[in-house]
C-alpha cells in the first residue's frame, strides 16, 4: 500500500480555495505524523494510500513513492514529554523550570496528635529554554502543471522527514553528551573463569554491564523519582549491537538468563559511537516541552516561478540528572 498526501491531480494552488484545501491537507498529514505528545501511529495515516486517487497515468510512477515510516521517538522513552502547546505565554512560557535534584519528602510514624513534617517542594532547579528549529523547501510550479504528483508528495513528505530527524539528533546528541563520570566498563563473564571461546562469554559479559548499570543508577538515585529494582528501565543502543543486546538479555545456553530487571530496548541510528550504549530510568532522566508543534506556512517566488514551504517549531529539552544515565562499553 502507498501512502499519498492528497489528490494532487485536482490541487489548486492558483485560486485561495484550492490553495487553502492544499494547505488544510497539508497540515492534517503533519500533525499526525510530529505530534510528540502522542503516540505515533501508522494507522493514522493509511486514509492517505487510496491508489485509485492518482490518474490512471500516474500508476506506473507509483512504485517510486516513499514510503512513509514511523519517526525515531525512542528518545522518548528516556526525556518525558511536557506540552505546553496551550499556553498563551503570559506566564513566561519562552521555557519551562524542571527539578534537578529530590525534594526530600518522605513518610515516617506519626505519634497521635503530631504535625506532618513539610519538606520543600522543590529543590534545585534550572530553566529549559523553548528552541526554535526551522527549514524550508522550495519547487517549481511546472511539477504540478506536468502532472508530476509523486514529486509534490516527495517534497512535502520532506518536510517532516526533516522535523523528525533535527529532533531525534538533538535529542540523542544530548544523551551522548553526558560526562564520563558515569561511565560502566565492560564486566567480567559469570561464572569470572568463564572461557572467551564459551559462545556464552560475551552474552555473559553485556549482561553483566547491564546489571552493573542498573545498580549504579539505583544506588545514585538514593530512591529520587522512585527508582527501585522494580522500575523499568531503558537501554538506548547503535541499532548495530541490536545482535549482542538481545543475546544479552535472553537466557544463555545453559538456560541462566543474565538479567532479570524490566527492560526496553531503543534501537536508534542516531549514536555517533557504534560500540557504546546507554541506560537510564524510563521517562525520568530528561524533559522535553513541546511549545509549539511543527507549524508549516506557505508563500510564492513569483520571480522564480516556483512556490515554497517553511516548516518551524520550538522545543526545549534537558537532562535533569546526569547521574541516572550510564554510558556502556562493549570491550
Amino acid at each position: 500500500m502507498i501512502d499519498k498526501i492528497l489528490d494532487w491531480s485536482k490541487a489548486d494552488w492558483n485560486t485561495p480555495e484550492g490553495t487553502k484545501q492544499i494547505v488544510d491537507a497539508l497540515h492534517h498529514f503533519y500533525r499526525l505524523q510530529t505530534d510528540l505528545t502522542g503516540e505515533w501511529s501508522k494507522s493514522k495515516i493509511d486514509h492517505f494510500t487510496v491508489r485509485g486517487d492518482f490518474p490512471a497515468e500516474a500508476y506506473p510512477w507509483l512504485e517510486q513513492l516513499r514510503k512513509t515510516v514511523p519517526p525515531d521517538i525512542g528518545w522518548s522513552k528516556v526525556f518525558k514529554i511536557l506540552d505546553f502547546r496551550s499556553g498563551d505565554g503570559a506566564g513566561g512560557e519562552s521555557g519551562f523550570d524542571i527539578a534537578c535534584a529530590g525534594s526530600g519528602v518522605y513518610f515516617e510514624e506519626l505519634k497521635p496528635g503530631e504535625r506532618i513534617k513539610l519538606k520543600q517542594a522543590q529543590g534545585t532547579s534550572m530553566r529549559v529554554p523553548f528552541v526554535m528549529y526551522g527549514g524550508g523547501i522550495s519547487w517549481d510550479r511546472t511539477l504540478l502543471q506536468d502532472g508530476r504528483w509523486w514529486d509534490m508528495d516527495d517534497n512535502f513528505r520532506e518536510i517532516s522527514n526533516a522535523y523528525n530527524l533535527c529532533i531525534a539528533q538533538a535529542l540523542y546528541g544530548m544523551l551522548e553528551s553526558v560526562g564520563a563520570g558515569n561511565d560502566t566498563s565492560w564486566q567480567n563473564p559469570t561464572p569470572g573463569g568463564l572461557s572467551a571461546n564459551d559462545y556464552n562469554y560475551v552474552a555473559s559479559r553485556d549482561a553483566n554491564t547491564i546489571d552493573e548499570a542498573i545498580f549504579k543508577i539505583i544506588d545514585n538515585a538514593n530512591n529520587w523519582g522512585g527508582i527501585n529494582v522494580a522500575s523499568t528501565f531503558v537501554i538506548v543502543a547503535p541499532h548495530r549491537l541490536r545482535k549482542r543486546i538481545e543475546r544479552a538479555l535472553s537466557p544463555d545456553t545453559y538456560g541462566f538468563k543474565g538479567t532479570d530487571f524490566d527492560i526496553q530496548v531503543v534501537l536508534t541510528s542516531h549514536l555517533t559511537d557504534a560500540t557504546k550504549y546507554f541506560v537510564a530510568p524510563y521517562q525520568v532522566a530528561g524533559r522535553v516541552g513541546v511549545r509549539k508543534d511543527l507549524e508549516v506556512e506557505f508563500g510564492t517566488d513569483v520571480l522564480a516561478y516556483a512556490d515554497y514551504a517553511t516548516g518551524r517549531c520550538r522545543i526545549g529539552g534537558a537532562i535533569v540528572n546526569e547521574k541516572l544515565i550510564t554510558r556502556c562499553s562493549t570491550s
